[in-house]
């Protein structure tokens, strides 16, 4: 009797930490150390995932246009005041929102600053150049071996970046 009694104490146990497993958000990892090992886990909860990035422009349509050529998304909604570019309408994007009295970031002037910027990986920072220039793009101050600084049309900061850099380092 003992015997049965710790195994369906032991199944328990076992079932519980199946049902806790399969309660986390996904992307959570989970583990349960052993019992009596004298380890913990820190887990945390997922409040919520990133569902984009609102960018103040002066003209909407104008900006997406100019960040849908620069990487390859389609426009996923178009409210005229509100338009929103990404890969799938069910994936994070970028939304534009209009701000018709938008004083724009100079860059590198903290009296003005940039709040935010984009960096863009490319595998030719040259080439990558001469299309962003193409579309609009305004060379900005400032570089280093493996980025350099763009405005977009509406004065928003953003960087080209190769990755070259990160992988000598892994």
């Amino acid at each position: 009797m003992p015997q049965r009694q710790a195994l369906t104490r032991q199944t328990l146990r076992n079932q519980s930490r199946k049902q806790r497993a399969h309660d986390k958000p996904a992307g959570i990892a989970s583990a349960t150390p052993e019992p009596g090992s004298g380890q913990t886990v820190q887990t945390r909860s997922v409040i919520g995932r990133w569902h984009g990035l609102v960018i103040d422009c002066p003209d909407p349509r104008g900006l997406a246009a100019f960040y849908q050529e620069l990487l390859g998304m389609q426009r996923v909604q178009d409210d005229g005041h509100w338009v929103v570019i990404g890969d799938a309408p069910d994936r994070p994007g970028l939304a534009f929102q209009l701000a018709p009295d938008l004083e724009p970031p100079q860059w590198p002037d903290p009296g003005h600053p940039q709040q935010m910027h984009l960096d863009i990986a490319v595998t030719d920072i040259d080439q990558a150049e001469k299309q962003a220039l193409g579309l609009g793009a305004r060379r900005l101050p400032g570089q280093g071996p493996s980025f350099r600084v763009y405005s977009d049309p509406a004065g928003h900061p953003f960087c080209l970046v190769t990755l070259e850099s990160r992988r000598s380092i892994e």
